[in-house]
């Protein structure tokens, strides 16, 4: 497959021919993707699980708390799994990259003590 075509009919025949070479290993591609997706899509919020993070009133003290929703592969039920990060006071704000952190670290605590076979 050569980048460079000679504009005439054989540069045509040539280009049509790898472009045909092309679509089938794109088209083979596209079938192993499909086999993979439906695993992947449910391991992905396990290992790289968003995190919505929200304030809470905790007995009298403000505290961030964290939640990821996951789709345990023996379930059809997406399930959402709840944390208190910290409190307020450890961090600046929301937007603190500590409490993405926490979080991030206290996530994946929770699901391994729900999930443990998934982290085996």
């Amino acid at each position: 497959m050569g980048l460079l075509v000679t504009l005439n009919e054989e540069g045509y025949q040539t280009l049509k021919k790898d472009r045909e070479v092309i679509i089938n290993k794109i088209k083979e591609l596209e079938l192993v993707l499909n086999e993979l997706d439906p695993a992947y899509k449910i391991l992905q919020p396990f290992y790289e699980p968003k995190i919505d993070i929200s304030l809470s009133d905790l007995q009298g003290e403000n505290v961030y708390v964290g939640s990821v929703f996951v789709v345990p592969g023996d379930k059809a039920v997406k399930r959402r799994i709840k944390f208190v990060i910290n409190s307020v006071s450890q961090y600046k704000d929301i937007n603190d990259e500590r409490l993405l952190e926490d979080a991030k670290k206290i996530a994946r605590d929770e699901l391994i003590k729900f999930f443990p076979t998934y982290f085996e």
